[in-house]
């Protein structure tokens, strides 16, 4: 590994850092600036720098770079003592971009804004500022920063202020930039504008690699908990969802009939393969019809509509019944698939379905939590799949009477399940 990128991996992600930490990088550079502009002006040659630069607004200027100074002191030492506090601390980090602006426009008013490229620095800086900090700050600072730009520039135009006070006259010879001040000034310019095309380079890339380790994280998420909960985290929700909800849910079960007794004729390699085949086939379709998957359990699934997200009970019931009729012309797929590989054992699942109101939300510990619904209209749907013939689909009479209009059904009886006092109809989809 060279230097350049040894150094790259100690600083880390400048995106990743604390706002305090990048308050303190720009109040670091800032100042070496603030104290090395002077320095480097006194190393001119006293012809060029008497002819060139009013040297009389220089000694008006020195209390005014006392100030900037000691304010930026006041700063470095206010961000020492917050950096080990926790805090996203935006009084100081909008103090901390105000004063980088306010030093910025000065500077540009000084070399004259309208006739050198102090403005590109500024441009620069509006980029940092909006990629390093979160908004508000940025926002009001770049306002700010427009604002006086605005003001200094009329000022000077009506005569109330000169315009590129720090010349002694603007450096222009027979309409030519002064010699040194092209050789001088356009040095600092391109210098800053290579540091700044550094910096940009190397914020993007930092942030394609965070992008990519999120697409990372993304799928690594989606294995371990429901696809439109891992969207909604994602996406900025808040880790701590609340209160348990009461939702009208449609509940799907299925599971593989003899699964248990089938395990026993298989190698373990063999059953790993085709139980994670059919579990990824299923997953799939759940996702395509938007279910949200609660959980696996050997060969059963649990997957139900109408949270995280919800649209409406008829809809929730029509897709929930359609991915089981997609299930199933994949199973046999999946079957005539396993056959051809020599596996001869009949694999068939069995749904059940089930709408109702049931308790969604979080369930366990603080340390450990699972996304799941729970009650007597859950247990229901597990009645049914139990219930169902291999191979079918049995829903129950409150998911029949919202999809009948469109998905063909045929009534099969009436089951007793424990908790609800009366019997249930069901019906087999056609």
């Amino acid at each position: 590994m060279n230097p350049i990128r040894k150094l790259a991996a100690r600083m880390g992600n400048p995106l990743e850092w604390s706002s305090v930490d990048k308050c303190l990088t720009i109040i670091t550079v800032w100042m070496l600036i603030a104290l090395s502009t002077p320095a480097s002006l006194s190393l001119l040659p006293e012809q060029v720098g008497s002819s060139l630069f009013d040297t009389e607004f220089q000694r008006e200027m020195l209390p005014f770079t006392g100030l900037n100074i000691s304010l930026w002191v006041i700063l470095l030492g206010t961000g020492l003592i917050l950096r080990g506090r926790p805090g996203p601390h935006r009084v100081f980090v909008t103090l901390t971009i105000l004063q980088w602006w306010s030093v910025e426009v000065f500077f540009a008013w000084g070399v004259g804004p309208m006739t050198s490229p102090a403005l590109m620095i500024t441009l620069g800086q509006a980029f940092v500022a909006l990629l390093l900090f979160e908004r508000v700050p940025a926002l009001i600072g770049m306002g700010w920063g427009i604002t006086l730009l605005v003001t200094l520039t009329t000022l000077s135009q009506v005569g109330v202020l000169p315009y590129a006070p720090m010349f002694s006259q603007l450096p222009y010879h027979e309409g030519r930039p002064d010699l040194a001040w092209t050789a001088g000034g356009g040095a600092v310019y391109l210098a800053a504008f290579l540091l700044f095309v550094a910096l940009f380079h190397y914020l993007v890339t930092r942030w394609k690699e965070r992008e990519q380790r999120l697409a990372g994280a993304m799928q690594l998420i989606r294995r371990y908990v429901p696809s439109q909960l891992a969207e909604q985290i994602l996406a900025g929700g808040s880790a701590e969802r609340g209160p348990h909800e009461r939702r009208r849910l449609t509940v799907f079960f299925s599971d593989i009939k003899n699964f248990t007794a089938t395990t026993d004729q298989l190698e373990a390699e063999e059953l790993s393969r085709i139980l994670n085949e059919y579990l990824s086939e299923m997953s799939a379709i759940a996702d395509r019809f938007g279910g949200t998957i609660d959980k696996f359990v050997g060969d059963a699934v649990m997957i139900f509509f109408g949270a995280p997200t919800a649209t409406d009970d008829r809809d929730h019931a029509l897709r929930c019944v359609r991915m089981a009729i997609a299930m199933q012309e994949r199973m046999e797929g999946l079957a005539k698939k396993w056959s051809d590989e020599g596996i001869e054992i009949p694999f068939q699942i069995r749904c059940g379905i089930n709408t109702g109101v049931a308790t969604v939300g979080d369930f366990g510990s603080p340390s450990r939590t699972d996304y799941t619904a729970i009650g007597n209209q859950v247990n229901l749907a597990a009645r049914l799949e139990s219930s169902c013939t291999p191979g079918k689909i049995l829903i129950s009479h409150a998911t029949w009477a919202l999809i009948k209009d469109e998905i063909a059904c045929t009534q099969t009886g009436e089951i007793e399940v424990k908790g609800i006092h009366y019997p249930i109809k069901t019906y087999e989809v056609a």
